[in-house]
């Protein structure tokens, strides 16, 4: 590839993938070893805040109360239903815990396998986002979106202090409206690239042409976290649009997006035992 094809533009799910376990995390290091530029979204780090970050935050939260392993998994299963979005969690979670399982010295007694785990915990969320920003070139700010900027704190008491806020159309905080407004030609380009494929449309690639439909009408209405959720891979997506290539761990959703956009999909961990879904549709 030439020198200016060698760009490339991160969804949040390869960025999550990294965190998770050192296969996964080699296998995104390696696929994008090449490319001399990656980037990334602000709607991406607020996606990763609702998702990871979340999930570190609970995790660390139980971890302070918990007795054992057994205790905390038990926690983990019985705080999630049986909706796809807290599926989603549930396995995130438990990824989270084989990680360090997987790493921790095994002689361990049971208490203090819990004291490295609340430590191993803090650790992540310490310095997730140092991750995030040391693992890409620049970060494209369309949306400006204001829940990405939120970061977790630990409290004197040890507490994690992590919320992320809602957003409603009447307190806009963000322009994804006028980023949405300015760029509806590709959003359109998304949403009929859905449409043609019908039943062979993954439910959150549908969702999301619905709801660019809906908000072509209406674009304030995308100032609602709840609305804006159900087309974050299309505006990630978007949002880079003038790089070559995307990179992403969602075929269903992401191979349809960038046919539509005409960008390359490269995703580094297909094969690897893990697809992760979509974040759009998981609630706050």
């Amino acid at each position: 590839m030439s020198e200016q094809n060698l760009h490339i533009h991160l969804d949040t799910t390869l960025q999550i993938e990294r965190l998770k376990t050192d296969e996964l995390a080699t296998a995104v290091d390696k696929g994008l070893h090449d490319f001399k530029f990656r980037s990334t979204s602000t709607y991406a780090k607020h996606e990763f805040n609702r998702t990871l970050i979340r999930d570190l935050a609970f995790l660390y939260t139980h971890a302070q109360r918990a007795s054992g392993f057994g205790d905390i998994v038990g926690q983990i299963k019985n705080s999630f239903g049986s909706k796809l979005a807290s599926k989603n969690r549930l396995t995130r979670c438990l990824e989270i815990i084989q990680r360090f399982l997987d790493q921790r010295p095994k002689t361990l007694t049971v208490d203090l396998e819990m004291v490295r785990l609340r430590e191993h915990l803090a650790f992540m969320l310490a310095n997730a986002h140092m991750v995030w920003q040391r693992s890409v070139h620049h970060e494209f700010q369309g949306t400006a979106c204001h829940r990405a900027e939120i970061k977790p704190r630990l409290a004197p008491n040890e507490k994690i202090i992590f919320s992320l806020p809602q957003c409603r159309r009447n307190n806009i905080k963000c322009k994804i409206h006028e980023f949405f407004q300015a760029n509806l030609a590709s959003f359109e380009k998304i949403a009929s690239k859905a449409e043609a494929l019908g039943e062979a449309a993954s439910k959150q690639l549908a969702g999301a042409a619905k709801q660019i439909r809906e908000a072509s009408k209406d674009p304030p209405i995308l100032c609602d976290d709840r609305k804006c959720a159900k087309i974050g891979d299309a505006i990630i997506a978007v949002d880079g649009i003038d790089l070559p290539w995307f990179g992403a761990n969602n075929d269903e959703d992401w191979q349809p997006i960038s046919e539509a956009l005409g960008k390359e999909l490269l995703n580094p961990v297909r094969g690897k035992g893990n697809t992760s879904s979509s974040t759009d549709a998981e609630p706050k």
